[in-house]
């Protein structure tokens, strides 16, 4: 999720909640509250897991699965089926 994206998403939320607030119009807020609600919590998780995700031009070590193949001296073999 792209981080700016859900930046204006909150931020759209959080306009169109005072705009509605300041109606008094049930109807506006309640979706909008919601729909704020919902971009805070994805800018909470964006912050939270940022750290976590590998960035570009770093190495990755993946893991390897093996599968009949025996594993001698640190050597992996992999057969590539068609």
């Amino acid at each position: 999720m792209p981080f700016f994206l859900s930046l204006v998403n909150f931020l759209n939320g959080l306009c169109w909640t005072g705009y509605a607030l300041i109606k008094f119009d049930i109807y506006i807020t309640i979706p909008n509250a919601l729909g704020t609600i919902f971009g805070l919590i994805q800018l909470i998780l964006y912050f939270y897991y940022y750290k976590s995700t590998p960035k570009k031009g770093k190495n990755v070590e993946l893991p390897t699965v093996l599968t009949k193949n025996t594993v001698t001296s640190g050597n992996v073999s992999v057969t590539v089926e068609k």
